[in-house]
């Protein structure tokens, strides 16, 4: 299995102005070096957002597996009027989710910005 979490939280650490909560409680196993690299790409990305764009003061990555699913959730406070414009960051994940079978969603609204990702666990986790 391959420990996203200690990856993850190495990645946070360090960052400052931004209080970073993680919760992959009910995170499924990893085992594809593939899966592994497209979620932890996709969080590179989502924080370098966050510390470019968003002016926020905390940011929530959560990872569940439902119905054979790993659903990624990076959530921010941040309160930026800028509109959500698909750079090369936003096409690349799409780019990668997409490749393996998943879907990539944002949102933005008045309590900040929202990034879902679902990847299929099936065969792409078995490397």
């Amino acid at each position: 299995n391959i420990d996203l979490l200690l990856s993850i939280e190495k990645l946070v650490s360090g960052i400052p102005g931004i209080r970073f909560d993680t919760d992959f409680t009910a995170a499924p196993k990893i085992r594809s070096v593939q899966l592994a690299e497209t979620i932890l790409r996709c969080v590179q990305e989502a924080l370098t957002n966050i510390i470019r764009h968003s002016g926020a003061s905390r940011c929530q990555i959560d990872m569940t597996e439902s119905d054979g699913m790993c659903l990624l959730i990076v959530r921010d406070n941040g309160a930026s009027n800028e509109q959500v414009v698909s750079g090369n960051g936003i096409k690349g994940m799409r780019e990668r989710v997409l490749a393996q079978g998943g879907s990539l969603n944002l949102e933005k609204d008045l309590e900040g910005f929202t990034l879902e990702i679902e990847l299929p666990l099936g065969v792409t986790n078995e490397d």
